[in-house]
């Protein structure tokens, strides 16, 4: 994984055939009406020039910059060289000027010129504040937006200068645009003598400019090996040690020749590096969010391009172990900036740059970095972050006395949907207690396996795995992902060539992501999708929280003479459900459940399992006629879901299915359930069905879908 992108053969192909455009049609992207432009091969020069610049404007050697602290010691070097004085003003932990110490600090020190950076790419909220202050005591304005790819809203349209690094975002050897506004405080751009003494500035810099072809041609070579693969190691870096601390400036000003003819060709893929950073940077968010959910303090999503993945850890403890994991795991992590010494030796002062230095970690999101890549390399921070966790074959006491510690159970993980598996289909299962490294218990999961002697065989993961209830919520996908980790190295060991899972996950990006990163691939089947009813009010509660239509038709099912049996489901009656059943499947063409797997599960019996079968007849008639209806609902653990419901047109006339669907969830409440899941509602379920399932209210919920590992 490089650091930086990589140009394409085409690009360095029409390099050699294209001839470079004139300066003001090249900066054209980062130039609105009206402004003035001068390349540069880096910003440090540009900056430099400003301050030769406003030397000449005062007609004074004595210059004096203002500077976030929060800033890279190697970017004023050549400042430093030229005499320029500093004042580093404070930031806050948000990276915004501290306005309220610049007040202060102004009625001891010069301003001439004022800094203010754009990190990372974001715009900062603090510009017309700054530019109002500038404009006060009479200081030049400059927006650093060098970690900003193109100028967006809230960048580049009030400050006097704007300096731009199109060398950080794009694969060139170097260039840096200078930027003079015609819209900032002091109005320099419509300022004829002002101009004038910067075309002189610019010029005597570029005078002095040694050739930039060996440089350039460097970069070339070094950028071609890593094309072709070739790769050097990347060392090991000590936390506390700057990566750039030991960097020397650019020493030419010059735009090279390589970069003006590269920058052109370059123009017309900008919307796709704008699209491929974003995109790299959520892959980086999700990872990060799944391993280290617990250490990092809310990310920033604002959807601007981004200059690399910035992550912020509680403290400096935790963002040393983090550190040190992502590069034992292979990854390219950086801490920015090196703070310079007047701001490392006034800690009291400049605290906040310090710890946002210390809490700090930075990964690449540049155009030409594989996201398959980011995966690789997020299965190999789930190895070594749960590498020491392990799983535990449960016998059915232990498995029992787990389950009751289970939340929001479901039917297909239940041990007695294993054992209907096991009789009706072959599938054998294998149950598992998932452990963290100290042994502490954090999940439940069952997988139905098909094995070949000496082949290997085929493994299915139906809704787990199942967190025992004490786990955080907010830990939920991260903790189940781990568990999947520890299965996928089962399947390894098992021979299971085949994995296919459809997890208990909700549908989110981050779990997609977690999936892939584990090498699952995406199956077109369509997701599961359900609603869940909570029984945790009473019953009258409980039925003035349904659609007030829904409730009618069930009151009105009452009134017309629908009254509902429960039957063992032992009896002749599971010979008219069956039948009845396959009559359905029939005309509907579906195919549903099996006759051989509803009679496993109508076998069950446990204590923590009900097969609840409900007949609907009229009143009126006797029970030697056909019922009006059947419905058959399945209690496992702490939920009971609605499987089977079946009914005939006399039925349907009198609201059969609102009045058995309504004594299924009492019937659940009277079994001590805390949930009624409505049995599937997504956007393939029949309209008619569907508009029955919402009249309950229920909270809606979709998991993740069906995904593959071969």
């Amino acid at each position: 994984m490089t650091l930086a992108p990589l140009p394409s053969f085409r690009n360095l192909f029409l390099a050699l055939l294209n001839s470079p455009l004139p300066d003001n049609q090249m900066s054209a992207p980062w130039c609105r009406t009206g402004d003035l432009a001068f390349w540069f091969s880096r910003s440090a020069w540009s900056l430099a020039v400003i301050a030769q610049w406003q030397q000449k404007l005062k007609g004074s050697q004595s210059v004096t910059i203002w500077l976030p602290d929060f800033i890279c010691n190697s970017a004023l070097i050549i400042l430093r060289n030229m005499g320029v004085k500093f004042v580093f003003y404070p930031v806050t932990e948000n990276s915004a000027p501290n306005i309220d110490i610049c007040q202060e600090l102004v009625s001891n020190n010069d301003i001439d010129l004022f800094v203010l950076v754009h990190y990372f790419g974001q715009p900062s909220n603090s510009v017309s504040e700054i530019a109002s202050f500038c404009l006060s005591h009479g200081a030049l304005f400059i927006e650093d937006a060098t970690h900003v790819f193109l100028p967006v809203s809230g960048v580049g349209e009030i400050g006097d200068c704007v300096l731009y690094s199109p060398h950080k975002h794009l694969p060139v050897p170097d260039g840096a645009v200078l930027v003079v506004t015609s819209t900032g405080p002091s109005k320099l751009a419509k300022n004829e003598f002002a101009i004038n003494l910067l075309n002189n500035a610019v010029a005597e810099m570029l005078a002095s400019s040694v050739s930039s072809n060996t440089s350039s041609i460097l970069w070339l070579v070094k950028r071609l090996a890593q094309r072709f693969g070739i790769r050097r190691s990347l060392s090991p870096v000590s936390f506390n040690v700057d990566s750039e601390s030991n960097l020397s400036v650019q020493n030419y000003p010059r735009l090279s020749y390589l970069a003006m003819r590269l920058l052109p060709i370059l123009r017309e893929e900008f919307s796709k590096v704008e699209e491929l950073r974003l995109e790299n940077k959520e892959a980086w968010n999700s990872l990060f969010s799944l391993i280290h959910s617990h250490e990092l303090i809310a990310n920033n999503y604002l959807k601007s391009t981004p200059y690399m993945a910035s992550f912020g850890v509680r403290n400096i403890g935790e963002a040393e172990k983090i550190f040190s994991q992502t590069q034992i795991a292979g990854l390219p992590v950086s801490t920015w900036p090196d703070l310079p010494p007047e701001v490392l030796s006034n800690t009291e002062l400049y605290n906040k740059a310090i710890y946002l230095r210390n809490t700090r970690l930075y990964l690449p999101v540049h155009q030409t970095l594989s996201k398959s890549k980011i995966f690789a390399y997020g299965k190999k921070h789930l190895k070594i972050d749960n590498f020491s966790w392990n799983l535990k074959v449960l016998s059915k006491e232990e498995w029992k006395v787990f389950w009751l510690n289970c939340s929001h159970t479901n039917m297909l993980q239940s041990w007695q949907y294993g054992d209907a598996k096991e009789k009706a289909e072959g599938w054998r299962p294998k149950r598992y207690l998932v452990m963290d490294e100290n042994d502490k218990p954090i999940a439940l999961v069952q997988v139905l396996i098909k094995v070949l002697p000496f082949i290997g065989g085929i493994a299915r993961l139906n809704r787990g795995p199942l967190l025992l209830c004490e786990e955080a919520i907010d830990k939920e996908v991260e903790l189940k992902l781990k568990a999947l980790n520890l299965l996928v190295k089962e399947s390894r060991k098992r021979h299971w060539w085949m994995f296919q899972v459809a997890p208990e996950l909700p549908n989110t990006d981050f779990a997609q992501f977690g999936l892939k990163t584990l090498g699952f691939k995406k199956l077109t089947i369509p997701s599961w999708a359900s609603g869940m009813l909570s029984l945790k009010v009473d019953e009258q509660e409980l039925l003035m929280s349904l659609n007030g239509k829904w409730r009618n038709t069930m009151r009105k099912g009452e009134k017309l003479g629908v009254i509902v049996s429960t039957y063992d489901s032992q009896g002749d009656e599971l010979d008219l459900l069956l039948k009845s059943y396959n009559n359905l499947q029939s005309n509907r063409h579906f195919e549903g459940l099996s006759d051989k797997l509803i009679k496993a599960l109508a076998c069950q019996n446990d204590s923590q399992w009900g097969f609840n079968f409900f007949i609907a007849r009229d009143k009126t008639t006797s029970n030697d006629e056909d019922p009006l209806g059947m419905l058959v609902s399945i209690r496992s653990g702490d939920t009971s879901i609605y499987l089977i419901g079946l009914s005939t047109d006399k039925g349907r006339k009198m609201q059969v299915n609102s009045v058995l669907l309504w004594q299924a969830i009492l019937h659940a409440k009277n079994s001590k359930c805390n949930w009624f899941d409505i049995g599937g509602l997504n956007e393939s379920t029949p309209k008619g069905i569907a508009k029955f399932k919402k009249g309950l209210n229920a909270t809606s919920y979709s998991l993740v879908g069906e995904w593959r590992k071969w």
